[in-house]
């Protein structure tokens, strides 16, 4: 019986918290959604992807926006780069698995241009 009311007390006294993080993370996934899909159709007007292409790659994007977004939160400088780097090297190794083989060449040249790694202020 002490188990079972330990166990009721720690969910209402934890729910509020979890609670919290979610509308949180949906106002996170949204944001990323919305430019997930913009990038997309940039993409898509160099790439040609076909409609189950265009999904995917658009979700694999909104994915690997996320893991950007918490690098830029949790590094600074050149630790941030890095980071950074090794997503972008990650990603196109992913798209690889999304694209043909032209689609994916033509991917590697126009990501730079389309999703810089980083902004250099001056």
């Amino acid at each position: 019986m002490k188990k079972l009311l330990t166990i009721l007390i720690l969910c209402t006294i934890t729910r509020p918290v979890f609670s919290q993080d979610v509308s949180s993370l949906y106002e996170n996934h949204n944001a990323a959604e919305a430019q997930a899909e913009a990038l997309a159709e940039v993409y898509d007007i160099e790439l040609g992807l076909r409609a189950a292409q265009k999904l995917l790659f658009m979700k694999k994007v909104e994915e690997y926006l996320i893991l950007s977004k918490d690098v830029k939160e949790n590094y600074k400088g050149k630790e941030m780069l890095d980071q950074l780097a090794m997503l972008e090297i990650k990603e196109t190794a992913d798209m690889s698995d999304i694209l043909t083989r032209i689609q994916w060449q033509v991917y590697k040249k126009v990501r730079p241009n389309i999703q810089p790694l980083a902004i250099v202020e001056k």
